[in-house]
């Protein structure tokens, strides 16, 4: 069975830019982005004029349609500046994880070949170097008087806060997405501009957003997720986006509360938490919050009839990739439990069995997703783009639809890790363990975390009469890996299982792991 979002009435034929210059002109003083670490906010207005500035001075460096540029930073307005006046220019942008690994950052540059790359001040210099790439750091648009002689800011500030390029077209790309996806290294996901558009277009008319909403969000921007649930959306219909660096438990109800949020963007880990240890909050405190999202890893139906019995607050469930932004979503309307939703506006979703062929309604399956607004394809080292298939990208997920249309996942066919929303490869957590001159063999899945969902575990074959810890597995680790790919337990064993093609037997893993039980030693890194 193919599902497709009944057509509704939604204006796509504008560019993205061409929305947000409107919104400046429409709503000028308004708050477009609210930053609490920060303190401070931008108008639409004054939004506008410092992406048009930031358009002209990319131009004038020699930066043309095509080119990439790649930023590193934390959740600011900085960053959401510089995203948006690279695309207002033509440019590509590419954003890339702040707590990426040195050696992560440095392929994600090597392989895109920036022709600039920013970078925000807390982030060193050294790592951020790539041949042939300008780069330079940035702190604060608006406060002169702290910036360096050479930040980004000051040169930018004199340039026009007009901007008149030539109009790109829509099938030009506008984004590098970076996922660690099903691989060890991040692959490099393509956007067009008419391809992310529609991603936080899709959004607005899921969630019936427009600009009376206050939206909060507080993951990491790269994240496309963040994109194109809470970021996209508001700069499209003229909300105000309400943006922290990160989730903060104590913090999190004054930020609703304060701000009168009205969406407010989750993870499966930020609602275990507030459900196990709950805050000083119901929805009587919070009657313009219209729902929590939660999106990027399951969540138990227990967790979120817990949570909401807690606080009164509806959590939607919603489902999506890297590759294809958000592909299911429940309608706020008419929720169901256990149900990723129904499909979004410009996506079509059909399940196949393992002879590829169509799966009837209720029949179990692989998810295939397909339409105008997922992405072009995988960037390839040599500048080209690995299109998807126009019939149709393989999520990874297994799951069914029911009668009418909702659409529940009840499994991954792909091993990957999700901690936190996050995903995690296996193969790159094990590459690096068996880089130890003391290790043998080894081997990563994910084991059940209360909190995160999912935790990383290694089984590990050390050498013969070598003495190894797990203490010191994690220091190895450590040392290239950022804190949420580290081990947290380690489980030292005699063979790892693998089949007869020599391929780590996932079952067999499970196995040494039921009969292990609390043996394994718990590493907090």
């Amino acid at each position: 069975m193919s599902m497709k979002r009944a057509e509704m009435p939604v204006d796509d034929s504008l560019d993205l830019m061409q929305r947000i210059a409107q919104n400046a002109l429409r709503l000028g003083d308004k708050r477009c982005i609210d930053s609490v670490d920060q303190q401070k906010s931008i108008s639409y207005g004054e939004f506008y004029r410092c992406c048009s500035q930031i358009a002209n001075y990319l131009v004038e460096q020699g930066v043309g349609r095509g080119d990439i540029v790649s930023l590193i930073g934390s959740n600011s307005i900085e960053v959401l500046l510089i995203y948006f006046g690279t695309i207002l220019s033509g440019a590509v942008i590419s954003p890339i994880n702040v707590d990426e690994s040195e050696e992560n950052i440095s392929h994600i540059l090597n392989f895109v070949r920036p022709k600039w790359v920013l970078h925000d001040v807390g982030v060193p210099a050294e790592a951020c170097r790539v041949e042939g790439a300008a780069v330079a750091s940035f702190s604060s648009f608006d406060e002169p008087e702290g910036r360096l002689p050479d930040d980004f800011f000051s040169a930018v500030q004199a340039c026009s806060g007009h901007f008149e390029g030539p109009p790109p077209g829509e099938d030009d790309l506008a984004a590098v997405a970076f996922t660690s996806g099903t691989t060890s290294t991040p692959k490099g996901v393509c956007f067009t501009r008419r391809q992310l558009y529609l991603e936080g277009l899709e959004l607005v008319d899921k969630l019936g957003m427009d600009g009376q909403d206050v939206l909060l969000e507080y993951r990491n921007y790269n994240w496309m997720s963040a994109q194109t649930l809470t970021i996209l959306p508001s700069m499209i219909v003229g909300s105000t986006l309400v943006l922290a660096k990160k989730f903060s438990r104590s913090r999190f109800p004054r930020w609703l509360m304060e701000k009168d949020v009205t969406i407010a963007a989750g993870v499966p880990t930020v609602i275990n938490i507030l459900a196990s240890d709950p805050v000083p909050l119901t929805k009587a405190d919070v009657p313009r919050l219209r729902f929590m999202t939660s999106s990027s890893a399951p969540l138990s139906v227990e967790r979120q009839r817990a949570f909401e019995a807690c606080y009164g607050i509806t959590i939607l469930q919603m489902a999506g990739m890297s590759e294809a932004g958000f592909m299911l979503g429940s309608p706020p309307e008419a929720p169901r439990f256990g149900s990723a939703g129904t499909p979004c506006r410009y996506k079509d979703i059909f399940f196949v069995d393992d002879s590829d062929q169509r799966c009837p309604v209720g029949q179990q399956g692989h998810m295939v997703v397909t339409g105008p607004s997922i992405a072009l394809g995988y960037l390839q080292a040599d500048g080209s783009i690995e299109r998807f298939p126009a019939s149709g990208l393989r999520t990874g997920d297994l799951g069914h639809v029911d009668e009418d249309g909702y659409v529940y996942i009840t499994g991954r066919a792909k091993d990957l890790i999700i901690r936190g929303g996050v995903n995690i490869s296996p193969v790159e957590i094990t590459n690096r363990v068996m880089t130890h001159p003391q290790v043998l063999d080894a081997a990563t899945v994910g084991i059940p975390d209360p909190v995160y969902g999912e935790a990383v575990a290694c089984f590990v074959v050390a050498r013969g009469g070598d003495a190894l810890s797990p203490q010191d597995v994690v220091a190895h680790c450590r040392g290239t890996l950022p804190d949420f790919k580290v081990p947290k337990r380690v489980f030292f064993v005699d063979r790892i299982p693998k089949n007869a093609r020599g391929k780590v037997a996932k079952e067999g893993l499970m196995g040494l792991l039921a009969a292990a039980g609390d043996c394994g030693a718990a590493v907090n890194g």
